[in-house]
């Protein structure tokens, strides 16, 4: 199970990256697309219109809302389903009576043994 949800996480984050080069295209200055936001060259001109800032404005927040939708689907699920314990215990060991961490460590100084 949890390799299968490390692949998915993997996966989910190429799919946002392919997404979003269909979402928010590149803008066109001159003929030439604009690969970059900061250039090596101080005379080159790279400014975008009102109009073009409010497109990419526009596009990049239908990205960011795509991306929030499964995201609060998946966890509004998990929050309505997640039990507060299993049905059966995961272990023997979890059936038994803890110690207070704060006495289980005094008592641990205390012991000869777990200083050997």
């Amino acid at each position: 199970a949890t390799s299968i949800s490390q692949m998915l996480n993997n996966i989910g984050t190429a799919v946002s990256f392919l997404i979003a080069e269909l979402m928010v295209p590149e803008t066109e200055q001159d003929g030439n697309m604009n690969t970059t936001c900061a250039s090596q060259d101080n005379n080159s001109n790279h400014s975008l219109t009102a109009v073009e800032v409010s497109s990419m404005r526009e596009n990049v927040n239908d990205y960011l809302v795509m991306l929030t939708g499964p995201a609060a689907a998946i966890f509004l699920c998990s929050l309505v389903y997640f039990p507060s314990k299993p049905p059966l215990p995961p272990s023997k060991s979890s059936t038994h009576q803890r110690l207070d961490f704060i006495a289980g460590l005094k008592e641990m100084v205390k012991s000869p043994a777990a200083w050997i």
